[in-house]
């Protein structure tokens, strides 16, 4: 499925307020129910496991399982060769892929469009080499690697506690009659993520979890894969495993047209499109902030649209989230057919005759160049292909891995790699992950409330409300410009809205600051200070 949409913050609306976190409330982190001391050590575990798996390396691989997930059901197929891999994921009528290719990772997604991806989120691979590192060396497992006690129910099973610096917190349930895996337990952003393994065949002399559940506590999240076929040591065609070009051009441009004026205007830093659906004129977002296209779902009867499947996320607060195929996207000259988006809960007033009903994210970004002039009021497409960036441009790489383009900033004389540059925010943000790791670059030089925690600043999100506090800092660096005794806000509970591995918000306020030019085909984008 497409990258979850990233809150849009709106606007200010409330202050002095607190959410306590209510009493006996069990944390994320919590080990699991049930622990008593073990009757076997870490090691006596580790070898167990090594002797029941059966540890066989395999130069290739192709695996197909049958997938149901978010109220549809599809296969995926994986195909594996050394280090490269391609998947393909088919869920009703999406499909989205991914893989590596020597070194280079890739996706695809739902509209066929292919961007590489840098691994910026490495918490998961932590853990993963820190338990292989473990079954490699049972008599010393390193650090991050414990074994927390052992359960009775469901099953009697020893649970090993993963968390080395860096990683992801696990919980791996080993089977005490078997020594293999029957359950592991992750904690992801907000949630708390629980897979069961079982069906265990041997294959090539190792034993293989055939069938798997994964639950998050919200029925919707469920997913069941069933392992159709494993098949080890085939020969691979290195042509099914190369990056794929695009499946087709979604952002089509007026014939012998290289560049278009949209039907755009900035507002309180928001930048307002109008775009036609069916013969509606209907504002949205220009949000480089949002992963993909999205749409208020309370438009899809209205424009007779097809909701497939449906998930539960939480971002500022809990949502449903489907998609639907919209035929036709028309945005000034531009056009945009058969579009997979986003559908949810999402509407914004910005001025009494706009009201915000979309997002125009990753997929419309993808397609064209975006020159956005703050000063102006005014916003550009470009095509790609025939697109030359102006004289006297700062160009920063950006990383594109969940569909919103992180760049670097330096908040003081701390730098971050992963500040999301968000058009759809009215803020400049600092995660409270960074502002741990450098209380003294966000510490307020006087304008701000960050030293009287009792004053907050509430923000409107997809589903809910993001506490901020806000701060003076001493200088924001960006775009090869210093702005010094800078307004910006510090979030406060957020955990969904900051995701992993992500520092902060670039948004309107710094933005406002220079013409933007939003180059995702290439991975940049080039500023241009406006004076």
């Amino acid at each position: 499925m497409n990258r979850v949409v990233r809150a849009v913050l709106i606007a200010c609306i409330a202050a002095g307020i607190a959410y306590p976190t209510p009493a006996g409330a069990r944390s994320l982190e919590d080990p699991p129910a049930g622990l008593h001391s073990a009757s076997e050590n870490l090691a006596q575990v580790l070898q167990h496991y090594n002797a029941s798996e059966g540890g066989h390396r395999f130069h290739t691989r192709i695996a197909t399982w049958r997938v149901n997930e978010h109220g549809l059901s599809g296969t995926y197929m994986e195909t594996t060769s050394g280090e490269d891999f391609r998947a393909s994921l088919t869920l009703g009528p999406l499909v989205t892929l991914n893989g590596r290719w020597h070194g280079q990772s890739w996706r695809q997604d739902e509209n066929g469009l292919t961007v590489f991806t840098q691994d910026i989120h490495q918490k998961t691979a932590i853990s993963e080499k820190a338990i292989d590192y473990a079954f490699d060396h049972p008599q010393s497992p390193g650090d991050g690697v414990e074994l927390a006690g052992e359960v009775s129910a469901p099953v009697d099973a020893y649970v090993v506690r993963i968390h080395p610096r860096g990683g992801r917190l696990v919980w791996l349930f080993f089977d005490a009659a078997s020594g293999l895996i029957d359950r592991e337990e992750d904690v992801v952003a907000e949630r708390r993520s629980v897979t069961q393994y079982d069906d265990y065949r041997p294959v090539d002399g190792e034993m293989y979890a055939w069938h798997r559940t994964t639950t998050d506590g919200h029925p919707n999240n469920d997913e069941e894969w069933t392992l159709i076929s494993l098949r080890n040591d085939v020969p691979v065609n290195p042509t099914d495993l190369e990056i794929p070009a695009d499946r087709r051009v979604l952002v089509e441009f007026p014939g012998g047209e290289p560049q278009v004026r949209l039907p755009a205007r900035v507002i309180d830093g928001r930048v307002v499109v109008r775009v036609n659906i069916a013969g509606r004129g209907l504002d949205f977002m220009l949000d480089s902030g949002a992963g993909d296209i999205a749409l208020d779902s309370g438009l899809v009867p209205v424009l007779h649209l097809q909701t497939i499947g449906k998930s539960t996320q939480v971002v500022a607060g809990q949502f449903d989230r489907s998609n639907a195929i919209v035929p036709e996207m028309q945005v000034g000259d531009l056009r945009l057919r058969d579009v997979v988006v986003s559908t949810l809960p999402f509407q914004a007033q910005a001025l009494p005759d706009v009201k915000i009903v979309g997002l125009l994210g990753f997929d419309f970004f993808r397609g064209a160049v975006v020159r956005i002039d703050y000063t102006a009021g005014t916003v550009d497409a470009i095509e790609p292909a025939r697109f030359s960036a102006p004289d006297g441009v700062t160009s920063l790489p950006i990383a594109l891995d969940d569909g919103v383009p992180l760049v670097k900033a330096t908040v003081g004389d701390a730098t971050g790699d992963h500040f999301i540059l968000d058009t759809g925010s009215v803020f400049t943000i600092v995660f409270s992950g960074f502002a741990s790791d450098h209380p003294d670059a966000v510490a307020d030089q006087g304008a701000g409330s960050l030293s009287r925690r009792d004053e907050a600043t509430m923000a409107q999100g997809v589903g809910g409300e993001i506490l901020l506090v806000p701060t003076e800092l001493r200088s924001l660096t960006f775009g090869g410009e210093r702005f010094e005794y800078f307004q910006a806000y510090v979030t406060q509970s957020a955990r969904a809205l900051e995701r992993e591995d992500e520092d902060g918000l670039i948004g309107s306020p710094t933005l406002a600051h220079f013409i933007v030019y939003l180059d995702y085909q290439r991975q940049r984008v080039d500023l241009v200070r406006n004076g």
